[in-house]
């Protein structure tokens, strides 16, 4: 970390260069760090959200069913719960993992597992059951649907013909290439009897309401989950959505919480999107040439996956831990000084210096690696996501 005037006064500092050395359990660092992450997990926190949302001045509620579908599937409906109490009849509840938590004592509370990322016999199993659960429901009935991340694979009813090996060689097909998020799920519809709104076709102009937490770019219900609750492509429906949680909210928050600590802080408006390898390029770089004591960054990015994952990497290969290790090592003998024992360069120094010996502003300009970097398209098409002047992603 560089010395800074707020680090010698004993205010906290988060600039945090990459190539540094990780910090240890003792690092002021770690904790601050920490303490930022967690502000912008508990604004976007989907208990907390549901139950804001549900509380807020709106006609009674009754004979709700809740339907939750999604990995934040059980967080949300527990604050549907806590917000409506016994204006809940039925709940049926399709997540990734068994729930946890205990509901309210009396609450007739549906739990089926479906399958994340790829889809299996058990998304089939769990689209059935919603399926029938939206036909069975009785006329005096407020359907309250909460879907968050994951309700794509989660569960699926297929189009006459499809087979469920389709769906699963369309899923890994897709993170094998690194397909866009709201690509792949357009591709999922054309398979799907409930998504792309068809789901809420279903429901036949009843009044209805959905609200989401959203992991996908622009929050359009249309992409989240499919569009499992998205609007109706055969004609105006009446459900009321409402996005509750996103990653600008989680950004927001983090740079709130900086802020009150006195820190300058980075924060792009515009969401990060794009392969997962370039990205930490770019977000490298402008670590070392931002001038914020904070960066950050949200959005999703997207990695390529080998035909069969979750083997790892052999730890003497080009990619398991021992040659990560080696990489650490060299990378601190490369940034640890010449003078006094333990001395770290400033990296931010280095590169002002190198672009001296170059003829090149130290913030205007590219570096040799930079330039290399830019003609292999690491930053993109955009030559000044390479630059270090203000915010230009």
């Amino acid at each position: 970390m560089r010395p800074s005037t707020r680090a010698a006064s004993g205010a906290p500092s988060s600039k945090w260069y990459a190539g540094a050395e990780p910090a240890d359990a003792s690092d002021p660092r770690r904790e601050l760090l920490l303490g930022l992450l967690r502000s912008g997990l508990q604004r976007v926190d989907g208990r907390r959200c549901v139950r804001e949302a549900l509380t807020e001045p709106a006609a009674a509620a009754a004979h709700v069913w809740l339907a939750a579908v999604g990995k934040a599937a059980e967080s949300m409906a527990l604050g549907a719960h806590e917000a409506l109490g016994a204006a809940i009849e039925r709940t049926l509840l399709i997540a990734r993992d068994a729930p946890g938590a205990q509901f309210v004592a009396g609450a007739a509370v549906e739990t089926l597992l479906g399958a994340h990322p790829v889809p299996d016999e058990r998304s089939l199993i769990a689209g059935a059951r919603l399926l029938a659960w939206v036909d069975a429901l009785p006329p005096e009935a407020q359907p309250l649907f909460l879907i968050s991340g994951g309700a794509s694979s989660l569960v699926e009813v297929l189009q006459a013909g499809a087979a469920l090996h389709d769906l699963e060689e369309l899923t890994r097909s897709g993170l094998a290439q690194g397909i866009a998020i709201g690509e792949l799920n357009a591709r999922r519809v054309a398979l799907s009897r409930i998504k792309g709104g068809r789901l809420a076709a279903r429901l036949r102009g009843r009044p209805a309401r959905a609200l989401f937490v959203s992991d996908v770019p622009q929050d359009d219900p249309r992409v989240i989950g499919s569009g499992l609750m998205g609007p109706s492509s055969s004609g105006a429906d009446r459900v009321e959505r409402r996005v509750v949680a996103s990653v600008d909210d989680a950004v927001a928050a983090v740079a709130a919480a900086a802020a009150g600590l006195g820190l300058t802080v980075h924060a792009p408006a515009r969401r990060f999107e794009g392969d997962a390898a370039r990205l930490a390029a770019r977000f490298a770089h402008e670590l070392c040439l931002s001038s914020a004591q904070l960066c950050i960054w949200g959005g999703e990015s997207t990695v390529r996956l080998p035909s069969q994952p979750g083997g790892g990497a052999p730890a003497g290969g080009p990619h398991g831990p021992d040659a990560a290790r080696r990489r650490h090592r060299r990378h601190r003998r490369r940034h640890r000084g010449r003078g006094r024992p333990g001395r770290r360069r400033d990296l931010r120094a280095d590169h002002a210096r190198g672009a001296r010996r170059r003829r090149l502003p130290a913030t205007g300009g590219l570096c040799a690696r930079a330039r290399r970097q830019w003609r292999s398209g690491a930053y993109g098409s955009d030559r000044n996501q390479c630059r270090g002047s203000g915010d230009r992603t």
